[in-house]
């Protein structure tokens, strides 16, 4: 393909997704800037659920160019009758004894509409020229040449040579492999809470048959299992639901999850949907989602990251979107203040500074969300889905995580760049570029230090080993930390097992090795074991076999006690990394 030769600043944009489309028409905006779209599918595609754009993504499709938000609100189902009503989505209690009660309001705003991501990207299309977009152009690589710009090759064999490469190339994007390097522990997508999505969509006639509640918005439908959602579609003519729960994405865990014993408890428009989607041919799609771990750095030189490429994100406070949005409108910002080539690294490094900790504050936030969506809230103190004081403690800490998301202005980017400098190409460094104040520091933007991942208790359990015997979990995991209860050698069941000392020890391993694993370590990882015996005569058996497990030799203490839950002779803990 060669190169975008002319005096202008040449601008691949890898992906033509929300960030990449809209990016595009925004740069399009300045006549000295040259940027074309290679998009990896031969079209976009109608899969997947709805979603409903937060106040934050609007005031960002507004700061890009007026046309994207009008495009949306034109090709957008409405969720009221006026674009001057403020909606929300709900996320409501359908287990235990606050059934029915809304425990928060998600991206409240006027204008509020559900939209599918084919009819989106279709509508932001229409905006652009398109000879502009390139389809079927999946990244392969990128190389840096001597002269700063960068040389993109693609799975087809051809290449594009570019001023300067802006990565929205997605959750599995090659550039982000490139920045970081292939084996950084940030480079790819995690899932580190196993879940799991199962997505259907029907006519809304057929709908309205099972709902009883409104089908105009999003209603996230909660309990101890995960969730259950629906929304509407292609103007109000499709309803998509959503089954959000947990398990690897196998047959066999979808035929489980499709079963009402699955999500006993919860109410019966539940229970109907359940029953919706387990007819006929079944579930449209069902996948494991992912996201990112922090990444150090979204630029270098010539090339930034941006979108789900840099900070892609879980569904649970419906902002992924928003963040690519947001991703957009500062990048389109800075760019107002580019005016040769050697001002991208600086303008990429502006964006950087805006953009990479408040977007990596939602991903995290969206986790904690997720984990909320299932009950599982002992990281919030005096918070219980079942008692009343614990319900509050849990809608405020929900109505703090969408205040982070929802209320931010995305005007100051345009108004803060800095006057951009022009060093050796080398240079990126900050003492050439003075720092932009980040988002968090806008009144509108409060930082919330409890979404860091250290502040963060994250209960693990599995089925593959003893379940708990208490009031306790299987493990706690604490920013890099796991800490595990002690184990005794019950099987999956909770069944005791064969009463030797040799056995008993093999068992107890066994269920801490799945618990380690299902908190995403392994017993490599231990770095202290506690070991309880009811005879110290059973010493020199028990470290017999515990040598096999446990070769790297952690710290250990080996303790005689009177007697053990359930007249075992052996128990376990240990203490890992994460």
């Amino acid at each position: 393909m060669g190169s975008l030769s002319n005096d202008k600043i040449s601008v691949i944009i890898l992906g033509g997704g929300i960030a990449g489309i809209t990016l595009l028409r925004g740069l399009l905006q300045y006549s000295h800037i040259d940027p074309v779209v290679y998009e990896a599918t031969q079209c976009y595609r109608d899969v997947g659920g709805g979603m409903a754009l937060h106040k934050n993504a609007i005031g960002a499709m507004e700061s890009i160019d007026p046309a994207i938000k009008n495009s949306y609100f034109r090709n957008a189902n409405s969720m009221a009758a006026d674009d001057e009503t403020e909606l929300s989505t709900h996320v409501v209690m359908v287990e235990g004894p606050f059934t029915g009660e809304i425990l928060a309001r998600l991206g409240t705003a006027k204008g509020r509409k559900t939209i599918s991501r084919y009819d989106l990207l279709n509508g932001w299309f229409d905006l652009v020229p398109k000879e502009r977009v390139h389809f079927g152009k999946r990244s392969h690589s990128l190389e840096e040449l001597s002269d700063g710009s960068v040389r993109c090759s693609f799975e087809d064999g051809t290449t594009v040579t570019g001023d300067c490469v802006i990565a929205a190339d997605g959750i599995h994007s090659k550039s982000r492999q490139f920045l970081l390097s292939k084996d950084h522990p940030a480079a790819r997508p995690v899932n580190h809470d196993k879940w799991l999505s199962i997505n259907r969509q029907i006519p809304m006639e057929d709908g309205l048959k099972v709902l009883t509640g409104p089908t105009e918005y999003v209603r996230i439908m909660i309990g101890p299992r995960g969730y259950i959602s629906t929304s509407p579609l292609h103007k109000g003519k499709t309803l998509s639901m959503t089954l959000m729960t947990t398990g690897e994405a196998t047959q066999e865990n979808l035929d489980v999850r499709l079963e009402h014993s699955y999500w006993a408890g919860y109410d019966q428009e539940c229970l109907s949907v359940v029953s919706v989607m387990r007819s006929g041919s079944g579930p449209d799609v069902f996948w494991n989602l992912a996201d990112h771990d922090r990444a150090p750095i979204y630029h270098r030189n010539n090339v930034v990251i941006i979108g789900d490429a840099a900070h892609a994100t879980m569904p649970f406070i419906g902002n992924g979107a928003a963040q690519a949005l947001e991703d957009s409108a500062v990048l389109h910002a800075v760019f107002a203040k580019v005016q040769q080539k050697e001002d991208v690294p600086l303008a990429f490094q502006a964006f950087e500074t805006v953009r990479k900790e408040r977007s990596q504050l939602v991903v995290e936030a969206s986790r904690e969300a997720g984990r909320i969506d299932r009950y599982d809230v002992g990281h919030i103190p005096g918070a219980d889905p079942y008692t009343r004081d614990g319900l509050d403690a849990i809608k405020k800490r929900f109505k703090e995580i969408g205040a982070f998301t929802n209320e931010v202005d995305v005007s100051p980017p345009v108004t803060i760049a800095p006057p951009l400098h022009h060093p050796p190409y080398q240079t990126t460094t900050s003492h050439h570029n003075p720092p932009v104040p980040p988002l968090s520091a806008h009144p509108k933007h409060p930082p919330i230090l409890p979404l860091h991942p250290q502040h963060v208790l994250h209960q693990i359990h599995t089925d593959a080993a003893a379940p708990a015997a208490g009031p306790y979990s299987q493990a706690i995991k604490a920013g890099g930390t796991i800490y595990c209860s002690g184990q005794i050698p019950a099987d999956a069941s909770g069944q005791i097992v064969d009463s030797s000392i040799t056995a008993s020890t093999r068992q107890c391993c066994e269920n801490l090795k799945a618990v380690l694993e299902e908190a995403g370590s392994g017993l490599g990882k231990v770095v202290r074991c506690g070991v309880y015996l009811t005879d110290m005569e059973y010493f020199q058996e028990m470290n017999v076999e515990y040598e096999k497990w446990f070769g790297h030799k952690p710290a250990r203490s080996c303790i005689a006690v009177k007697q053990l839950p359930k007249g075992v002779k052996v128990e376990i803990d240990c203490i890992a990394l994460a």
